[in-house]
């Protein structure tokens, strides 16, 4: 789904059709054939569980070419190169998984004030499969350009904080994202798939490691380049000019966005995440939207394709603070 995409990859590129349509579980099996350390004769079937995983040639995409739509404001269309952002604290503990492979990396952005909603991540999201998955929480800086002394407690405590050069703010959600995808790309390479949420929801976690390993049967390297949105599909969001989420017209002079996934949750391949975040690194990032940034105008530019929710599983709600009792929290509520 592209509506009016203007990028793909290169048609004279090296890669041929075969190798795109290579199953995962093929090209993965594929690439273990003559390594050295398989030297006793057992197949992928009869692997322990206690060996690492390499999911990081599946990350290599070919050449894209320059974008050539009419959706996006020239402002974006241009390539020029990006400052990345400086990661104040990032989590010693993560370092061995990262080089052993992750599964599902889950990269929550928070709030600095949102310790309650954090600890009940930890208490929750980690118990369900934590040999699959991993959990970590994306912050920035407070208001007197530091970061809190609580937080840096919790940091030390956890290794589980990544923590940006940034002023922690709603506007600067964007800065937050991104981040994402630059620490998981230079830091943390070697994981299978990315799941990008907010702190506010409940979350299918088994559900979704079920699919993903269902879908890994069947699934192409083409497959690799789609943006899954978890939450909800817009496929052409206004942009508006007031109230919380107004952007200006020299922020951005077109009236309707590309397709986009709401924020709560963006699952992506390693290879979507090493495009977006490749084409990132190249693209203006002053815009304050997060979820139309990363999976409209990124994903746009980049060419890749969006996928709606599955109406038939329910993976992702958000929970609303106004529906609860008064003795009831949002932390409370997290699933």
């Amino acid at each position: 789904m592209n509506d009016g995409a203007g990028l793909r990859s290169d048609p004279m590129a090296s890669s041929d059709d075969q190798q795109q349509n290579l199953t995962i579980k093929d090209f993965d099996r594929k690439l273990k054939v003559g390594k050295s350390e398989k030297t006793n004769g057992t197949t992928d079937d009869e692997d322990d569980g206690n060996k690492c995983d390499d999911y990081t040639a599946r990350a290599q995409y070919e050449p894209r070419v320059p974008y050539n739509g009419t959706l996006l404001p020239e402002r974006y269309i241009v390539s020029e190169q990006q400052t990345k952002t400086a990661i104040l604290h990032a989590p010693r503990s993560s370092t061995q998984r990262c080089q052993c492979g992750i599964e599902l990396l889950i990269l929550v952005k928070s709030s600095i004030a949102h310790f309650d909603r954090r600890e009940a991540i930890r208490k929750r999201w980690r118990l369900i499969d934590p040999g699959a998955v991993v959990v970590h929480f994306l912050v920035g800086k407070d208001d007197h350009d530091g970061i809190d002394a609580g937080l840096v407690d919790e940091a030390n405590q956890h290794q589980d904080m990544i923590i940006g050069d940034f002023h922690d703010t709603y506007r600067n959600l964007t800065a937050k994202s991104t981040l994402a995808l630059q620490w998981s790309n230079d830091h943390c390479a070697n994981f299978e798939s990315l799941l990008l949420v907010d702190d506010d929801i409940q979350l299918q976690l088994q559900l979704i490691l079920d699919a993903l390993r269902q879908r890994r049967q069947t699934e192409t390297l083409h497959d690799l380049e789609k943006v899954h949105c978890l939450h909800q599909y817009q496929p052409k969001p206004r942009a508006l000019r007031s109230g919380k989420w107004a952007v200006s017209e020299e922020q951005y002079d077109h009236t309707i966005y590309p397709a986009a996934c709401t924020g709560p949750a963006i699952l992506m391949s390693n290879r979507a995440v090493r495009i977006l975040g490749d084409t990132a690194d190249m693209t203006n990032g002053n815009f304050p939207i997060d979820d139309v940034y990363i999976s409209g105008i990124l994903r746009e530019k980049s060419g890749l394709e969006i996928i709606k929710p599955d109406r038939n599983n329910h993976l992702v709600t958000v929970i609303d603070q106004k529906s609860l009792n008064n003795t009831s929290t949002i932390a409370d509520n997290i699933l």
